[in-house]
């Protein structure tokens, strides 16, 4: 008789990426971190936004944090690539890319198969937490924190950023205050203007 390590099954990528696509959806928790799938024609299923809601008693209390996480063909073989789009100060975390550096995240360092997308941001919340990252100085609230995200995603959103940016103007003002969210929504205009100008 073989032995019973020989008769595991291994779950197909897909198989297993549509597990936490459904996951995803339904939601994680108490709803302090979710993700999901970028485009839904992504037959690859390869780019995903996770979000974190940072943690109570900590610098990160109240702020709201966007990541990407890109799913290579060799997944979950291997790690996503994890990076965060709002500007955060972490020791795991590049402060000029944003990247989640493997050697300085042993989730990453040390990857088994059976980890997730969900895992990953759990237990970057946990070293948001940690007593190294709970009181470090953080990048300063408004603009700074969108400016790259709008630069990365114009290109996705540019043929309804002006509709888009009305859905999520209610958030910025509360987030950044009334006076910062106008000013957000000028620089969102002239950005999305000059993208048109650049394309005649």
């Amino acid at each position: 008789m073989g032995s019973e390590g020989s008769s595991q099954v291994v779950v197909p990528r897909s198989f297993r990426l549509l597990e936490e696509l459904e996951r995803g959806e339904k939601g994680i928790g108490d709803g302090t971190v979710s993700y999901g799938m970028d485009d839904a024609d992504d037959v690859y299923m390869q780019s995903w936004t996770g979000t974190i809601i940072g943690p109570p008693n900590t610098v990160h209390e109240g702020r709201i944090y966007q990541l990407k996480l890109f799913c290579g063909k060799d997944y979950p073989d291997n790690p996503p690539t994890v990076r965060f789009q709002t500007r955060i100060n972490m020791s795991c975390v590049n402060l000029e890319t944003g990247v989640v550096e493997p050697h300085r995240f042993p989730m990453l360092l040390d990857w088994k198969r059976e980890c997730t997308m969900e895992d990953i941001l759990i237990q970057l919340k946990k070293e948001m937490m940690s007593p190294q990252n709970r009181k470090l100085s953080q990048p300063p609230d408004g603009p700074s924190l969108l400016i790259c995200f709008f630069v990365d995603e114009l290109e996705i959103y540019e043929s309804y950023s002006i509709p888009l940016f009305s859905c999520l103007f209610p958030f910025f003002a509360l987030n950044c205050g009334l006076r910062d969210a106008f000013s957000i929504e000028m620089l969102w205009i002239w950005l999305f203007n000059q993208r048109i100008l650049l394309k005649i």
